[in-house]
């Protein structure tokens, strides 16, 4: 049996899953209790009085009566494909993923999770790329292998796929980000590209549960996760309107490096990325300047121990008072962590012992 009964979870993954699963909870009460009560399972443990500051009545209500049986399918499936589950407060989820305000709170990991962790840049474009979109995506993809970057991208048809290959052939490795979960990968006719993937030391991603089907509000939710996970985008081909072009407004506000390959103003397919470049986008002339600006611009890794702190700040300046108060901590502690995060360019100090996120 995987539960002792329908109210209760028997393992951690259960709790993991089963907090995800809440209606009405969303990635961002997730975080929020997490917060608050350090674990999926100290969360779940606590009585709706202790919820409802967090997360209000309704979501509290529905956590103490969520029903486990309708994740069992969820915990067979990963345990039988070998998926890793990894929690943005444990020490296996990428860093740069983790920096951002709406990061997804569980990655579902077929593959190699150290991948996540390694250098990466996104390759994005149409699903129906013209030939000239093709050769950019295949030598990208090829250059990225060679150069030992791990492209990342949305395995779709068309451009994805294409860089998605070239990288393969290369012997590099690559990341896949799903829309959907990992029983039902789209698109179905690309399931032995994700095969390949995975055992070629790369992995397929997706912050759905595994029997989540492929919405099409899934797509481009999940863009923000290949730009989160990058240091630059690369937009191949696309119209104004395309999904790539959602991948680089993500990656705008992610502060990530957009790059658009010029093309034809008679072409379709080169709208998007031609505006791009007119909004500022670098023109992607080869990947031999993009690599140099890549690997010339790393982002800063942040412990287990400073990811608490980093994930509370925002925008707007916080006091180390305030901070430390928020994570139960005593305010030296939390004054010790700021400034090794000052230290990595990951915060910034303001007269008052006030801080802010710096990227």
């Amino acid at each position: 049996m995987l539960f002792g009964t329908l109210r209760e979870p028997e393992s951690p993954l259960a709790e993991k899953i089963g907090l995800l699963s809440v209606e009405g909870l969303g990635s961002v009460r997730y975080r929020k209790l997490i917060a608050t009560f350090g674990s999926p399972g100290a969360a779940l443990a606590a009585g709706v009085a202790e919820l409802e500051p967090v997360v209000g009545e309704k979501v509290a209500l529905a956590i103490k009566l969520f029903d486990y049986s309708t994740v069992a399918e969820d915990i067979l499936f990963i345990q039988q494909a070998g998926l890793r589950v990894i929690g943005f407060w444990e020490e296996d989820y990428p860093a740069h993923l983790a920096q951002l305000d709406d990061s997804p709170p569980l990655l579902f990991v077929k593959g190699d999770p150290e991948v996540l962790r390694n250098p990466g840049v996104a390759v994005v474009g149409t699903r129906n790329p013209t030939s000239y979109g093709r050769r950019v995506a295949e030598e990208l993809g090829d250059a990225l292998a060679r150069a030992g970057v791990s492209l990342i991208s949305g395995g779709a048809l068309g451009i994805d796929g294409i860089a998605h290959k070239a990288s393969l052939k290369a012997g590099g490795k690559t990341v896949a980000v799903l829309g959907s979960g990992h029983m039902n990968p789209s698109p179905s006719s690309h399931i032995d590209l994700f095969i390949r993937i995975a055992e070629s030391g790369g992995a397929v991603v997706s912050e759905f549960r595994p029997s989540a089907t492929p919405e099409p509000g899934h797509f481009p939710r999940r863009n923000r996760i290949i730009s989160g996970l990058s240091w630059a985008v690369v937009v191949v081909e696309g119209d104004v309107d395309s999904g790539a072009m959602i991948t680089a407004q993500w990656a705008l506000e992610q502060g990530r490096d957009i790059y658009a390959v010029p093309g034809s103003i008679f072409s379709e397919k080169s709208r998007g990325t031609n505006r791009l470049i007119s909004q500022g986008a670098y023109v992607y002339t080869g990947p031999e300047v993009l690599l140099g600006q890549v690997r010339e611009r790393p982002l800063p890794e942040i412990t287990h121990e400073e990811r608490p702190v980093f994930e509370i700040l925002k925008a707007e300046p916080m006091h180390v008072d305030e901070i430390a108060d928020l994570l139960g901590i005593d305010p030296p502690t939390a004054l010790s962590v700021l400034l090794s995060l000052e230290m990595k360019g990951a915060v910034r100090q303001l007269p008052g012992k006030f801080f802010v996120r710096e990227r």
